[in-house]
């Protein structure tokens, strides 16, 4: 299910960066301030993405540096460079 929960329009244009932290962080559903593997299978989900468990699994892989199975706050702009160069940036 995509993480709508309390979206509301921006005041000013935010930066791409920003906002794909933004869905991110609306998708830490339990506030521990990491995203498991449902997590981002949310983010990716609510990003658009075809096969969002793959998507989900791929980027686990990509930006989990520490190997927890988690991506933890420090690891949130790994992240975010992957989604860009997958093609979810917002225009």
């Amino acid at each position: 299910m995509p993480c709508y929960k309390g979206m509301q329009r921006a005041v000013l244009p935010l930066n791409p960066e920003e906002m794909l932290k933004g869905v991110m962080q609306r998708c830490d559903e339990d506030g521990d301030g990491r995203l498991s593997k449902k997590e981002l299978r949310d983010v990716f989900n609510t990003l658009g993405a075809y096969f969002p468990g793959l998507r989900a699994w791929l980027a686990l892989h990509y930006a989990d540096s520490d190997g927890d199975g988690y991506i933890s706050h420090d690891e949130f702009n790994k992240l975010v460079n992957y989604c860009i160069e997958c093609g979810y940036a917002f225009k």
